[in-house]
């Protein structure tokens, strides 16, 4: 849901659309979420107790419901950003609270005694049908040896996003993403490669990193796919510096390998 609201309570229209209990808001208008959870609005049996984001921007919704857009579930509900889809076999009775984490997880507390068919009274943590995961290899070549960090982990239907920091003022940031890893020697493929820089990342994909100060950070979209899951990508920056005189130099960061995660 990128950086959209997220409300829940008890009403059913949102901005003249049905959609009960449930909406978001893009920062111009209240959007409906398709008809949104449950069946009944005000109804003592139909109510949603709590929200979370999913890694991947999924909306995940919980609390005392067995309908979300029209498909039945258990209490728990997923929105992909385009439709409501059940949670396994979601759990047996309420649940009060509802936690995500970066990698996937989830945590719920409630009245309930099993999740997904398990047995788990009153707490239970979810994991992810294939966490994400980011693993540093190499080591930059300017500012800190791990200069290049991962800030949001790769999931599919998600964004992968990334800072490195240490950049020289003025300099042009390459954001390098592949399907392999690479460890050839940054002078060898340019003259204007430093000596003992190295690219660490086949280029499969080039893009333009957005620089603040002596900060850069680089995103990538991943599609929703499911073949790409457990996949691994491979990411490394490489700064252009200008130099006054005229002319630059290349250098390049650490390299982050990561999995692509995978959710319900």
């Amino acid at each position: 849901m990128n950086t959209d609201l997220v409300a829940i309570g008890n009403w059913a229209v949102v901005n003249g659309a049905p959609c009960l209990d449930i909406a978001r808001w893009d920062g111009a208008a209240w959007q409906a979420l398709g008809t949104g959870l449950g069946s009944n609005v005000f109804s003592s049996g139909d109510r949603v107790t709590s929200v979370a984001t999913l890694p991947n921007g999924d909306v995940l919704a919980a609390g005392d419901f067995d309908v979300a857009g029209g498909v039945p579930v258990h209490n728990v509900a997923r929105w992909d950003g385009t439709a409501w889809h059940d949670f396994g076999s979601g759990t047996d009775d309420l649940v009060t609270s509802l936690v995500t984490t970066s990698s996937g997880a989830i945590a719920l507390g409630g009245r309930f005694l099993t999740v997904d068919g398990q047995l788990s009274a009153f707490f239970a943590r979810v994991e992810p049908a294939c966490p994400g995961l980011a693993v540093r290899y190499g080591t930059s070549c300017f500012g800190a040896p791990d200069s290049l960090q991962i800030e949001d982990l790769a999931f599919v239907g998600g964004v992968m996003r990334s800072r490195v920091d240490g950049v020289a003022a003025g300099s042009l940031v390459l954001a390098v993403f592949g399907l392999t890893p690479a460890q050839v020697p940054l002078p060898s493929l340019l003259p204007q490669g430093t000596l003992g820089c190295v690219l660490l990342a086949m280029p499969d994909f080039v893009d333009l990193a957005t620089t603040t100060g002596a900060a850069a950070r680089a995103a990538l979209a991943i599609p929703r796919v499911s073949a790409l899951v457990g996949a691994v990508l491979y990411h490394q920056v490489l700064p252009v510096e200008p130099f006054a005189a005229g002319g630059f130099a290349v250098t390049g960061s650490n390299g982050q390998a990561l999995v692509i995660g995978g959710l319900w």
